[in-house]
């Protein structure tokens, strides 16, 4: 059974009661001008998410109930906007030589991983693209499958 069995509670409600459940499971914070979000669940070595445009740390709820409920500390950084200077960039994502990797749909009907894939992963200097079954917003149905790659990248597989 996955964590993520028991979301559906976060999730229920008028929209008003679940953004405001959404609000408390975090903190907004000010980047050089730019007021962003990041939502917080867990304990321990934080594991920074980052999603594209136009998303948000909504999309990623299942993910960070699946990933606290392994034990990892899950910290989801929202992605900066475009044209934030470098020295924000710094305040939200992990040092240079913490792992990185880039994890993709591989059914992604809009944005193909052949193609858009290739480009984030080149993009982030990094060797390879990993997938998993989802489609384009692969955290609503595979955050136990994204949690398995996180763990593995993290050197906490089978913990």
């Amino acid at each position: 059974m996955s964590a993520t069995d028991g979301t559906h509670a976060a999730t229920a409600g008028t929209s008003a009661e679940v953004v405001t459940r959404w609000s408390a499971t975090g903190r907004s914070f000010d980047a050089a001008g730019v007021r962003s979000f990041v939502a917080e669940r867990g304990a321990g070595d934080a594991v920074r998410c980052l999603h594209g445009v136009p998303a948000s740390a909504f999309l990623y709820r299942k993910v960070l109930t699946e990933l606290a409920a392994r034990g990892d500390g899950a910290v989801r950084a929202p992605r900066p906007r475009r044209g934030l200077p470098a020295h924000a960039l710094e305040a939200g994502l992990p040092p240079a030589d913490a792992p990185a990797g880039a994890l993709w749909g591989a059914r992604d009907p809009a944005l193909k991983p052949g193609v858009h894939g290739e480009i984030a992963r080149r993009a982030a200097g990094l060797e390879r693209l990993e997938t998993v079954p989802g489609k384009h917003f692969l955290q609503e149905d595979q955050a136990p499958a994204i949690a398995d790659r996180v763990a593995r990248l993290a050197g906490r597989a089978g913990e």
